[in-house]
């Protein structure tokens, strides 16, 4: 394999579709929903929304 192959289509699709990269992917999109949802509900409750989404 030459050296310029070394990250051809087949490896690429094996990292990106690896079980480790998935579950990467699912958790930073409950921690996405669950800083918005978290946020949300601080804002209701006259919180600085910047404020909210640091705090979550």
């Amino acid at each position: 394999m030459s050296k310029g192959n070394a990250y051809g289509i087949g490896r690429m699709r094996r990292v990106f579709w690896s079980r480790e990269y998935l579950l990467f992917l699912l958790v930073g999109g409950i921690n996405t929903l669950d800083t918005s949802l978290f946020a949300s509900c601080l804002s209701l409750l006259s919180v600085d929304v910047n404020l909210a989404f640091n705090l979550s």
